[in-house]
């Protein structure tokens, strides 16, 4: 259910997708620091993730918790016509709302356009971003820029993992961003068939208190007591198609052209 790979972790060939153990590797390589990275099985529900946080907590001592999105489908309160892909999102921010031995958690979105492609609006993660704000757990903006440390590692990091394994549309597209691409600009085969919208908004971390938006989910305390990934589909879909009629609809951004 919760496996943590390292460096050194047995990888078969037909393990084509792996990007646990190839950051794992890059970190071994680039700094000689064992860090091991925690994969969890898709298919469990809220109960088991919980289950698991709370374990990797308690073994390393942590005191906070960040979870990072790539995209912007993490701030779709479930209201909203189109949800992106919510399942994993929505699974992890449930449960580690539930994980109180912790007093920080957050959630960071990065790839501001990315979720196009899945018809999210991000007229409505605005609007969304704005009622955190009233709630208090907006925590603003910051970008790291390619010339800083921050930004070489990261750039570096990704292409480490992306030379051994299909690249990641959501790291190429923010790469591609850092890098000063624009436009309906391709670094990356799996996305030639669609339309692209690089841009310098791309590669700007959105943060915030994660008790907070977990607040605003409404079928959060159904969540938490699911079992399966099916247990989540059913709760997370089931009370959109009761909203069908209600959910909000795309939210145009008006900036002038």
């Amino acid at each position: 259910m919760c496996v943590k790979v390292t460096h050194s972790t047995n990888v078969s060939q037909s393990d084509s997708y792996f990007p646990e153990f190839y950051l794992s590797r890059w970190f071994w390589e680039r700094f000689k620091e064992d860090v091991p990275v925690f994969t969890f099985d898709r298919e469990v529900g809220v109960s088991q993730l919980s289950s698991a946080y709370s374990k990797i907590c308690a073994e390393h001592k942590l005191d906070a918790i960040v979870l990072v999105d790539g995209g912007t489908d993490s701030l779709m309160f479930g209201t909203e016509r189109e949800l992106g892909t919510p399942v994993e999102d929505q699974s992890s921010i449930v449960a580690v709302s539930t994980v109180n031995e912790v007093p920080n958690k957050y959630l960071i979105s990065v790839g501001f356009g990315v979720d196009s492609f899945h018809g999210v609006s991000h007229g409505l993660f605005l609007e969304n971003v704005a009622a955190l704000e009233r709630d208090g757990g907006y925590l603003g903006c910051f970008s790291i820029p390619k010339d800083s440390v921050e930004g070489g590692l990261y750039l570096e990091g990704y292409r480490a993992v992306a030379k051994n394994m299909q690249p990641s549309i959501v790291c190429a597209s923010i790469t591609d961003a850092m890098l000063g691409h624009f436009g309906n600009h391709h670094s990356t085969s799996r996305t030639k068939n669609s339309k692209l919208f690089i841009n310098p908004l791309m590669p700007i971390y959105w943060t915030f208190e994660l008790n907070k938006l977990a607040a605003k989910i409404p079928y959060a305390l159904a969540l938490r007591t699911t079992s399966s990934r099916t247990d989540v589909v059913k709760v997370i879909y089931g009370h959109h198609a009761e909203l069908k009629r209600q959910s909000k609809m795309r939210e145009p951004i008006p900036l002038p052209m």
